[in-house]
């Protein structure tokens, strides 16, 4: 995702090639330092499954959010043959939904494969068995 990422923000938001690779390593970072957060508030404030389902909810609206910045006129920047013209709003929506996706990947990571490993019960032999392959 991150070299089209580089080549949306060169080409559509008119971002020189550091600008724009920076921006994307800036992002990239931020969707590998969020799971302490999420970790964080799943061990102290509350439990996993709060946590995945509040943060799929940010997930989903920052996807929801970035695919309209590519579909909807108003958030998609106007292009002619001289390249495209996006305004200030159109980059920090775009910039917004890209966050949010990091911040919903930072409630979601973490809890999922813990959450699930929880479903089977260790005193249960065939589960057992079962947990044993499900991080195989």
């Amino acid at each position: 995702m991150s070299t089209n990422l580089v080549n949306y923000l060169q080409i559509r938001l008119n971002q020189g090639n550091v600008t724009a690779s920076n921006n994307v390593t800036n992002w990239s970072g931020t969707c590998y330092i969020t799971p302490l957060i999420g970790a964080f508030l799943a061990d102290a404030y509350f439990d996993r499954y709060w946590i995945i389902a509040i943060f799929s909810i940010v997930y989903c609206v920052g996807m929801t959010l970035l695919t309209m910045t590519a579909s909807v006129e108003g958030l998609n920047p106007s292009c002619d043959e001289n390249g495209c013209d996006p305004t200030k709003s159109q980059v920090v929506v775009c910039f917004l939904a890209l966050y949010l996706i990091a911040l919903g990947t930072g409630g979601i990571k973490q809890c999922v494969s813990s959450f699930g490993a929880d479903q089977f019960d260790a005193n249960d032999e065939a589960e057992r068995k079962k947990k044993s392959s499900f991080f195989n």
